[in-house]
């Protein structure tokens, strides 16, 4: 299974990370956060272990979708 950021700035930029969860799982060990693999700072309060508890309990597809106010947007989605 695949953990897939995609994250697109108002301005039209547009990040796409595709992570197996075992390197989550990794990361989660190791204490990193969200901003921290993505490196997009906009994701620094994405919290890593309830994303993975979600997919621990069979969650699939969109986990999370956050718009900001100035037009940036991020989604989080397992494949």
């Amino acid at each position: 299974m695949m953990l897939r950021i995609v994250a697109t700035s108002a301005g039209g930029d547009t990040a796409r990370i595709s992570l197996p969860l075992a390197i989550i799982e990794v990361a989660i060990d190791s204490g990193l956060n969200m901003a921290q693999v993505s490196g997009n700072e906009a994701l620094k309060n994405i919290d890593l272990n309830r994303i993975m508890d979600m997919v621990r309990q069979g969650a699939i597809g969109n986990l999370v979708e956050v718009e900001s106010a100035d037009g940036d947007t991020v989604q989080i989605f397992v494949e």
